[in-house]
């Protein structure tokens, strides 16, 4: 009589070996690497625009303000701008609506980045003709963004202001 051969297994693979696993950890460790940084350069260039958001908002009632009294606004709060930004934002500490119609955004002291400090600026300065404009009785012809954030930090500015340096 012919019996049967029993086969039996050797070592099933039940999970992974440690080499399996340490050589995920690594690729999880590099794309760490990666993501982390410029998630924080996406960060802070969302911190910028906020900034750049709340000056935008004020050009329309430099306009109107111009148009219907034929001068510049004195203040923010003539041009119907925000007046208290720090309370509304925790990366503005100061709107200023200056002589011929500049805009200015003041940041917060390394809210934005580290090393932004209180006195660095985002302003929108009305040109006609490439020449800064003067005359509120004639239309501005565009807005410039000039700021006085250093060179190291640029980079979070939105393309238009990051090489236009206060002038």
């Amino acid at each position: 009589m012919i019996t049967p051969k029993t086969f039996t297994r050797s070592k099933i693979s039940k999970g992974f070996t440690l080499i399996e696993l340490m050589i995920g950890i690594a690729i999880i460790g590099v794309l760490s690497a990666i993501a982390i940084p410029a998630f924080q350069d996406y960060l802070n260039r969302a911190k910028v625009t906020e900034l750049m958001n709340i000056a935008q908002s004020c050009k329309a009632g430099i306009i109107e303000f111009t148009a219907t009294t034929n001068a510049w606004p004195a203040n923010a709060g003539d041009a119907g701008c925000q007046s208290n930004v720090a309370a509304q934002s925790q990366y503005a500490r100061q709107l200023l609506v200056g002589a011929n119609g500049r805009i200015q955004v003041t940041f917060q002291a390394n809210t934005v980045a580290a090393g932004i400090v209180a006195n660095n600026f985002i302003a929108l300065i009305p040109f006609t003709g490439g020449v800064r404009h003067t005359d509120p009785l004639q239309p501005v012809g565009e807005w410039r963004c000039v700021t006085n954030v250093t060179a190291e930090f640029r980079r979070y500015l939105p393309a238009a202001c990051r090489n236009n340096n206060v002038n």
